[in-house]
């Protein structure tokens, strides 16, 4: 029987409340989310300290109005406890105790932590919250689940533990487990931990030809690489280069007067609107060849 357990990304610091009918809009934000079966995964335990620990209503599982809440009324006001943290404090707690993990569960792990992290880093936040109302009795959960974070801040802080430790019991039982096996008791199920996600590229930024005020524009590390000059060669001269948008202003007024005042002094001289406007075509052609030879 299926008894899920959920790892996600979430905008609040808490469990979407049904009361308040969030948890809509916290389906169609559509963020990460790992799956684990009646039980937490030992990572995303190493997310998170006592004071993550939070309670909340079952009946509050489900938004108002819906056909699902009327299913949850017999529950009335029961609680169940649930971990939220932000992402910055879930990263460095990982960190602290990512060493004593892969000392006692083995080398072959640390990888698969480096990879939780990097994928926790690049998807989730601002905060991660860990859902736990499908496992079975969940409202008597509380008291362990207390412990069993307890009991990981213990072993992180001595290294060593009694054997009533909950934490070293689990990692006990994970480590003489199958590969797979052991992969979902460490991380649930969602994603494969075993292979790196690869870092977003930092593309390069076109900056515009005439912007009065740029930042450098931002490169990946290939293209810094190609464009790095060969150590002890020389560097090359500085050209100071003039402020080429105010000459174009400059030039382009100048050409607007070589254009407009033959082409008035013409009509005032002739009255004729055709000898003005032919002067007028020849001269705004004149001016556009000067302009491309400029150029």
């Amino acid at each position: 029987m299926s008894h899920p357990v959920f790892l996600n990304a979430t905008s609040h610091p808490r469990m979407p409340d049904g009361s308040s009918r969030e948890w809509e809009a916290f389906f169609l934000e559509g963020g990460p989310e790992l799956e684990a079966n009646a039980h937490i995964p030992i990572l995303w335990m190493a997310l998170f300290t006592p004071m993550d620990l939070h309670w909340a209503r079952l009946i509050d599982d489900e938004d108002l109005d819906s056909d699902a809440r009327e299913d949850m009324m017999e529950y009335g006001d029961t609680q169940y406890p649930y971990l939220v943290t932000s992402l910055e404090r879930a990263l460095a707690t990982l960190g602290q105790r990512a060493p004593l993990l892969v000392a006692r569960l083995g080398a072959d792990v640390a990888p698969i932590v480096d990879n939780f992290a990097r994928h926790l880093r690049l998807h989730y936040g601002p905060y991660v919250l860990c859902r736990t109302s499908g496992l079975p009795d969940v409202e008597e959960f509380g008291p362990e689940l207390q412990k069993a974070l307890e009991d990981f801040d213990t072993l992180t802080r001595s290294g060593d533990a009694g054997p009533d430790n909950a934490i070293v019991a689990d990692i006990n039982h994970t480590r003489g487990l199958l590969r797979p096996d052991r992969m979902h008791l460490l991380t649930g199920h969602g994603h494969d931990f075993t292979q790196a996600e690869p870092e977003p590229e930092v593309t390069a930024v076109e900056l515009p030809v005439d912007a009065e005020v740029a930042e450098p524009a931002r490169v990946n590390r290939a293209e810094t690489a190609r464009a790095a000059p060969v150590a002890d060669a020389p560097a090359a001269p500085i050209r100071s280069e003039p402020p080429a948008r105010r000459e174009n202003k400059l030039v382009g007024w100048l050409v607007a007067v070589a254009v407009g005042v033959p082409t008035v002094l013409a009509y005032q001289a002739t009255q004729s609107v055709w000898i003005a406007g032919i002067l007028f075509l020849l001269l705004c052609a004149a001016a556009g060849w000067f302009m491309k030879r400029r150029a």
